[in-house]
């Protein structure tokens, strides 16, 4: 932003400005949160199903789900999500 030249509808009085680290520390409890959830939900799933296949189908979707994630997330290579869902 040039000073001479501001853009339309600027309005320096309610300009917001936000705490980068403070965003950092949110990005991470979101990620790390997340991880947990993806680690510790199907557990718990598959202990209260009793049909193996109501438990193939839970183990489907969180690995789809995850491999859905590493690939839009991370962007990773096809091959790399595969290998990372695998692992």
């Amino acid at each position: 932003m040039h000073p001479k030249f501001p853009p339309p509808g600027y309005d320096p009085g309610t300009a917001g400005y936000y705490n980068e680290h403070l965003i950092e520390k949110f990005a991470r409890l979101v990620i790390i949160s997340a991880g947990l959830i993806m680690l510790i939900a199907p557990e718990w799933l598959l202990l209260s199903v009793s049909s193996q296949v109501h438990r193939l189908a839970i183990i489907t979707a969180f690995e789809t789900l995850f491999l859905a994630l590493i690939s839009t997330v991370a962007g990773a290579k096809p091959f790399e999500s595969l290998a990372a869902t695998a692992a």
